[in-house]
């Protein structure tokens, strides 16, 4: 009975966090799925020159997201019934976003123009262009409004059937290594389609009417958000540079498979992801320290038992993936899996009690000195000319854990341990 009751107690959390592990699983299997076919068509540098664009077009991505899809969710979710105000978020966030992605266009199609790179016709400066331009994807696409209102239906069927129509695109049209270009040019039409139905309700069904923000106003919405784009940009900083670092300093091949082992990891990360941002809104509502709880001692549970399954199976996994093109190394896959626990609990910490509670500039020095913890690590495998698989990865890991210790020791500091314990 207690369950039952707890169940619908959480019933539009749980909902909600259905619909965007929908969405989430559909983003990082349709990669999945497509990586074998991709690995046999272009080869293993071929590949690993469009996983070296696509690390490239995250920094972009997160640049454009600027935070607002945790900013703009708490937004929302704040003032849901008080439509003047949520009109003016909708539009101060969607005026930021278009701004910024004019300016990174311009500046990626600058930098080839005037490098010169873009007369020889290099196709992967065509490639780092074409994702960068899909990126129109992250200013358009509302998931932060749809979260505030806690109503994710539309967007994961919107999102899931684009995505599918992108991995049925990929087999019919990529024939040989010739059509290389034409992976982000899908991927670009496939988005495309994917903002045009939740826009549509946006303007239809919850009467949005965009409007013209004061300057306070705008500049108020673009201060709130800075935190979390810092944070995003911090995540992204460690996360994507560790492939670009592979890509300049040992090989495509090597970019390969450290990517492969990401989409498997973020996979199995997403599941984290979307019950923090399912239950987030509740927790900014409510701060009681039952509901954190069951999210952290929960999220540890669960994270201690897939890092034990992935890493049993890890060379199953990486076999099938690559076709047996790509061998495992069960060590740094051990390695770099480790993360699904550190990180799990880390961003839980921060996001449930340290933001709730108002320590957002707590939170943000944490992630500056998780940040710079990494960077003077690889600044020393530079040094000592150190530069692998395996000590990239450890000092990554040794960066979020870290972060996690200082966030545990914020809320020693702060009086919160009555979010964390009994």
């Amino acid at each position: 009975m207690k369950e039952f009751k707890m169940l619908s107690e959480y019933k539009r959390q749980i909902i909600n966090f259905f619909y965007l592990s929908c969405i989430q699983t559909v983003n990082l299997i349709s990669p999945l799925v497509i990586l074998p076919f991709l690995i046999i068509k272009f080869g293993i540098e071929g590949y690993g020159s469009i996983a070296f664009a696509q690390a490239i077009s995250f920094y972009v991505s997160t640049l454009i997201n600027f935070g607002f899809n945790v900013s703009g969710t708490k937004k929302i979710s704040e003032f849901r019934d008080e439509k003047k105000i949520k009109d003016k978020i909708i539009s101060s966030i969607y005026i930021t976003k278009l701004i910024i992605y004019l300016f990174l266009l311009a500046v990626v199609y600058g930098f080839f123009l005037f490098s010169g790179k873009w007369l020889s016709n290099d196709s992967f400066c065509y490639l780092v262009l074409l994702y960068t331009i899909s990126t129109l994807y992250d200013v358009f696409f509302p998931v932060w409004y749809f979260l505030g209102i806690e109503k994710m239906k539309i967007i994961t069927i919107t999102n899931t059937i684009s995505k599918l129509l992108f991995c049925i695109s990929i087999f019919i049209f990529i024939g040989n290594q010739t059509n290389i270009l034409l992976v982000p040019i899908l991927f670009i039409i496939c988005n495309l389609l994917a903002i045009i139905f939740p826009l549509f309700i946006l303007f239809k069904a919850e009467s949005y009417k965009p409007t013209l923000p004061n300057k306070m106003f705008l500049i108020s919405t673009i201060k709130e958000a800075y935190i979390f784009f810092i944070a995003d940009f911090m995540a992204i900083l460690k996360d994507r540079t560790n492939i670009l670092i592979i890509g300049s300093c040992l090989s495509m091949s090597s970019v390969a498979y450290f990517d492969v082992i990401q989409k498997i990891i973020g996979f199995i990360r997403s599941i984290f992801i979307n019950f923090n941002n399912a239950f987030f809104p509740l927790i900014v509502r409510t701060r009681r320290p039952k509901d954190v709880k069951i999210g952290i001692w929960g999220s540890l549970g669960f994270s201690i038992l897939t890092y034990l399954i992935m890493v049993t199976f890890s060379d199953i996994l990486i076999s099938f993936l690559s076709k047996g093109r790509i061998e495992n190394d069960t060590i740094v896959f051990s390695i770099a899996a480790l993360f699904i626990i550190t990180a799990s609990i880390s961003s839980t910490i921060g996001l449930f009690i340290l933001i709730p509670n108002g320590y957002q500039n707590k939170f943000l020095y944490n992630l500056f000195l998780a940040t710079l913890v990494y960077l003077l690590l690889i600044m020393i495998l530079f040094l000592t000319n150190n530069i692998n698989l395996i000590s990239l990865l450890i000092a990554y890991n040794m960066s979020v854990f870290i972060e996690l210790c200082h966030r545990c020791y914020l809320c020693y500091k702060f009086k919160l341990t009555q979010y964390l314990l009994k």
